[in-house]
């Protein structure tokens, strides 16, 4: 390796070790290439040159004085050069050829076979979308409670690297979605039986809310929405479709819930529904369920048609399984291992 430099216009090369810095004059730009294995030479990029041209700034002094004091820029200079050399050049296993050593600051974190490492802001939108689709496939069931998050499964499944899904799966840990435990790793959260029933009931007194609410203030543009409603229900029921009766049956909800005409009740009860729907995904499966929510609905509807606010609170609380016998039964269709039983 030889090191050039200018000196009076002419290109001047020795091994690297400053000389004494008497024999040289400080060069009015700071000129520098490498010569690598036999003679090619290559220049340091636009970023170097930039730092020689900063440092050769904060040292030259206005008048352009010359002796101890240039001789010191000398010495500094050659020193910056040797420095610049040991840390980004490296020996290759070709005898004495050389590389340019990878820039730390520029790599980008993550295992092997794993996505490059986005921008700071890029890495937030995508763990914020991992996030919610977590988040969805959890609310409705598909990852059930208790079930094993793999981080790096994960990163393969999104085509990212471990860290927006680590912060994706902390987001998703505040929320009461997940657990991170050192020994078990990280499993979707589940709740405790009384937790659940402590939510049903919840559940329930605002759907009684919302009911008599919608009871009250029942305009005639809700009173046909609801007998349309029903209709949807009940011919869901007679063909015996499930899937197509429990969207009927959302539909009827978020029909009353817009009755209310009280929108911060509404988005609280829509937010409980999602957060128990997990445990829910045994409601309105079979003939019987179907036929006994139907009749509901048709006493539910009927009362707030009418405008009596106390029945049509009445028979939204039975409809909601969150009494003795109700929640019994909701119980007995959920698996056992859903429940964090060592809660209780």
């Amino acid at each position: 390796m030889r090191i050039w430099h200018t000196r009076n216009g002419c290109d001047v090369t020795h091994s690297g070790i400053p000389e004494p810095a008497s024999q040289y004059t400080r060069p009015s730009k700071p000129t520098l290439v490498l010569s690598l294995s036999g003679g090619g030479m290559r220049p340091p990029d636009r970023r170097t040159q930039l730092k020689y041209k900063d440092f050769m700034a904060s040292t030259h002094d206005s008048e352009g004085t010359t002796g101890t004091l240039q001789d010191k820029h000398y010495v500094a200079y050659h020193k910056l050069v040797l420095v610049y050399f040991t840390t980004n050049f490296q020996p290759t296993e070709h005898g004495n050829s050389m590389k340019l050593a990878a820039d730390p600051t520029l790599e980008r974190s993550g295992a092997a076979g794993e996505a490059p490492e986005p921008p700071a802001r890029g890495r937030a939108s995508l763990a914020s979308d991992i996030r919610a689709t977590l988040q969805a496939e959890i609310e409705q069931g598909k990852l059930a409670p208790g079930t094993l998050l793999d981080e790096r499964a994960l990163a393969t499944r999104f085509k990212v690297s471990r860290t927006p899904v680590r912060e994706a799966l902390q987001h998703l840990a505040a929320r009461d979605l997940v657990v991170i435990s050192p020994r078990q790793g990280i499993t979707v959260a589940r709740l405790s039986i009384g937790k659940v029933r402590a939510m049903l009931e919840y559940i329930g007194e605002l759907e009684t809310l919302c009911a008599r609410f919608a009871a009250r203030r029942a305009s005639d543009e809700l009173r046909e929405q609801l007998d349309h409603a029903l209709l949807a229900c009940q011919q869901a029921a007679v063909e015996d479709d499930v899937d197509r009766y429990a969207i009927a049956n959302a539909q009827f909800h978020e029909l009353i819930y817009e009755g209310s005409r009280n929108q911060y009740l509404a988005e609280q009860i829509r937010t409980a529904r999602r957060r128990s729907a997990r445990y829910r995904m045994s409601d309105l499966r079979n003939r019987g369920q179907i036929a006994r929510s139907l009749q509901e609905h048709f006493g539910i509807a009927r009362a707030i048609q009418s405008g009596d606010e106390t029945k049509a609170a009445e028979a939204m609380m039975k409809h909601v399984p969150a009494g003795t016998t109700g929640f019994s039964e909701f119980l007995a269709a959920v698996p056992r291992h859903f429940f964090d039983l060592g809660a209780d």
